[in-house]
């Protein structure tokens, strides 16, 4: 059982050497629980002043649980206990950082505040007393007070130790979280200390009344004092790790919540401290290094919960509409009580089996979390990675709906080879799915989320006996799982494609690309437009790519990445949204002058002050010289810009966009000629009425003439074929009627299925 006392701050730190563990969280306090103590501390010198310093007036500051690790030496008479901080740790930080704000303070005044040597201590004195006691023991090597967790060990030096501004840390770029928190609250307690020294002498030291600046020492010795003296806590004083966990399921730090990931962590800790065949240490490192490897590179609470979240649904295929329990709400409660995941109930070897799984699991998936959160970190991960697939994953980061295929992203990430084409394929068939679904027809955001969570863990498990997952959950979670890796791709590209037909298929997207403000969707009703302006942005990028790759690769070496390209590209109306003249104006402008046709992109260093001018000036005056292929592809000032061009553009872009976007399952309409958008439109309509009764709808419809393939690679292929002569070549007439080759007439066109790699 747990030791259990009361005890000052000044108590708490005197003889001890205080340590963060490896398995305690990081430093997590914002602005908003750093005043809150700065805020104690000015509520018990009220007091004080009120009742006067005859009366004992105690504060308590809370519970801390010290883990009793040995005796070192000190440089002091007597050895130091050495504890480490299983509870308190965010309070007990924060207060060595304000003691280190009050020396440095203290330091400042040292030659300007007249003390009475005989009764009092001057600045400088104070200064080094309070380091000595809260912070560095005459600075020896050994004499540390405080020794903080690994992520803001280097900022905790620079900071309180060395007594460095923050500014060291927030100017340079930090990106380990912890420390920029660190860094922050010094600067929370700076900002509250010059609040105070505005108020009793105007803040400059060398300008201030001596009267005044012996108030403000006053103020900041009675600060010390109520740390020292009047901040009382409960210490309980705990054997080793495993108990350390079981208090924790209990006793939590004061004045933020705790996350989810800290939930689940101090459940495992607890588990480990029931069970001797966990190691709770493992347990600890192997969850904290999951979650530093979020925080390292920049990701913050909320993004560790999400990693969590994302983690949990490849690893048990759990959604809300299918899971054990449903009644049972939040991720920690549900390890805790479902008999398949970690209850204290559970077998002790299964559940040691579990924690030492899931933890191991989950401290896999870190690196492959943040490398489908951030593409620019999957580039820097695997420097000879496609770039093609890179700008793919931030495509998915930018739809809106990147949950969605996280899960399974992550789980691609885990157990296929970056750099394969199973990898690539899994990734398309996500971009593909959210540009035409989510991007362009503005679809729920929570379309295939439950059915691609399931994916998720049927790829994560698919080289998995069942034998297996019955250890691990008593039972196998999800039926219809795949033989192996291989299966899993294929079966997984298959369902995404036919979902891709289902909820956005040809007809419908080039329907939407058509219309009169792709921008915001002002002439339709119930549409907001595309998604957002990325979007946009996104199409006009490939269809760049594309149009720098016919004149050869060169033409692609000096176009940018679609990150830099979405960050600095800007929207290009071609005859303008607002024109500056008559001359400038479409017929019907308002209805044409959002329209996919009329838009393009251009550089911040672009002379964009002639935007609003007719096109021939646009056109000399910008477009001929901006060396962009998507402007160069414009007529001729000559040949002018009207709706009739918006119209030949919009076509293109959409031939372009419908052939960039394509499904895996495609239905080929052999013709004798090129077919027009519109009569396009009709007769895929008949196609998709006709394959929805066979295997339904398909994602792409093409119209391939006969001129352009070898006819006979599509023999034996499924589809429709003339039941005359079981020709598959369709004549197609100006009215939209179909014909065969043989002369018979036909209700639908004939058509062929294909699967594209």
């Amino acid at each position: 059982m747990a030791d259990a006392d009361q005890m000052s701050l000044q108590e708490i730190f005197q003889q001890a050497r205080l340590n963060i563990p490896r398995y305690q969280r990081s430093y997590a306090w914002d602005e908003k629980q750093v005043n809150d103590l700065i805020d104690d501390v000015e509520y018990v010198l009220g007091r004080r002043n009120h009742v006067g310093q005859s009366r004992n007036i105690v504060h308590y500051f809370g519970t801390v649980v010290l883990d009793d690790i040995k005796e070192v030496s000190s440089p002091t008479p007597n050895d130091w206990v050495l504890y480490d901080i299983v509870d308190g740790q965010q309070r007990l930080t924060t207060i060595s950082l304000l003691v280190g704000c009050i020396c440095e303070e203290l330091s400042d005044l040292e030659g300007h505040v007249n003390v009475d040597p005989q009764t009092e201590n001057s600045p400088i004195e104070l200064h080094q007393t309070y380091r000595n006691i809260y912070i560095k023991y005459r600075n020896k090597s050994n004499g540390r007070k405080f020794v903080p967790g690994d992520l803001t060990e280097d900022a905790y030096s620079q900071l309180v130790l060395s007594e460095k501004d923050p500014d060291v840390i927030l100017s340079n770029g930090q990106k380990i979280l912890p420390a920029r928190k660190l860094a922050e609250a010094k600067e929370t307690i700076q900002k509250r200390l010059a609040r105070k020294r505005d108020a009793v002498f105007g803040g400059d030291i060398e300008d201030a009344d001596e009267s005044d600046l012996r108030v403000y020492f006053d103020y900041l010795y009675d600060v010390l004092s109520v740390i020292d003296n009047t901040f009382e806590v409960t210490r309980y004083r705990v054997d080793d790790t495993a108990e350390a966990g079981r208090l924790f399921e209990v006793v939590n730090d004061r004045g933020k919540d705790l996350t989810t990931a800290e939930k689940v962590k101090s459940h495992l800790l607890y588990c480990a401290g029931e069970i001797d065949t966990l190691d709770s240490e493992e347990v600890a490192r192997e969850f904290n290094q999951a979650v530093e490897t979020i925080t390292i590179s920049g990701g913050d609470e909320e993004l560790v919960d999400q990693f969590v979240d994302r983690h949990w649904e490849m690893f048990t295929g759990e959604t809300r509409r299918s899971r054990p329990r449903s009644d049972i709400n939040g991720l920690h409660r549900r390890i805790k009580q479902i008999d398949r995941y970690a209850p204290l109930d559970r077998n002790p070897s299964d559940l040691t089996y579990w924690v030492n799984t899931y933890v191991q699991s989950l401290q896999d998936a870190a690196e492959a979390f943040y490398a489908v959160y951030n593409a620019d970190h999957l580039q820097d991960q695997f420097s000879s990675i496609d770039k093609e697939t890179v700008k793919r994953v931030r495509a998915i980061s930018n739809s809106g709906a990147a949950s969605t295929f996280r899960p399974l992203l992550m789980a691609a990430y885990l157990k296929l080879d970056v750099h394969s084409d199973e990898f690539r394929e899994i990734v398309d068939a996500c971009e593909t799915f959210s540009f035409r679904a989510f991007e362009i027809m503005n679809r729920s955001t929570t379309l295939l989320r439950r059915s691609l969570k399931q994916e998720a863990h049927r790829l994560y498990v698919a080289d998995q006996s069942q034998a297996d997952l019955e250890k691990l959950f008593g039972e196998v979670p999800l039926d219809n799982l795949y033989k192996n890796i291989d299966d899993a791709v294929i079966g997984i590209c298959d369902k995404i494609d036919y979902e891709t037909g289902k909820r956005a298929p040809d007809e419908d997207v080039i329907e939407y690309l058509k219309r009169k403000d792709v921008i915001q969707g002002e002439f339709t009703t119930g549409w907001g437009g595309f998604h957002n302006k990325k979007t946009i942005l996104y199409l006009l990028y490939e269809y760049e790519r594309y149009l720098r790759e016919q004149k050869g690769e060169t033409g692609l070496e000096t176009l940018v990445d679609f990150g830099t390209f979405v960050e600095e590209a800007q929207i290009e109306h071609i005859a303008p949204q607002n024109p500056g003249t008559d001359r400038a104006k479409l017929e019907d402008h308002q209805e044409n002058r959002n329209r996919l046709g009329n838009l393009a992109f251009l550089w911040p260093k672009d002379n964009q002050d002639a935007s609003n001018d007719e096109y021939n000036e646009k056109h000399k005056n910008i477009y001929s010289g901006s060396r962009i292929a998507t402007l160069e592809a414009l007529p001729s000032p000559k040949e002018g810009w009207d709706v009739e061009a918006i119209n030949d553009r919009e076509k293109k872009l959409i031939e372009f966009a419908s052939e960039r976007w394509s499904g895996r399952n495609q239905a080929h309409v052999l013709v004798k000629s090129k077919v027009s958008l519109h009569l396009g439109q009709e007769l895929r309509e008949q196609v998709q009425n006709h394959q929805k009764h066979a295997n339904g709808k398909v994602p792409t419809i093409k119209f391939v003439p006969v001129d352009e393939v070898d006819v006979t690679s599509y023999a034996g292929a499924t589809g429709k074929s003339c039941p005359n002569c079981g020709g598959n070549v369709t004549v197609v007439n100006e009215d939209g009627s179909c014909q065969c080759t043989c002369g018979d007439e036909l209700d639908v066109p004939n058509y062929s299925m294909i699967r594209t790699e």
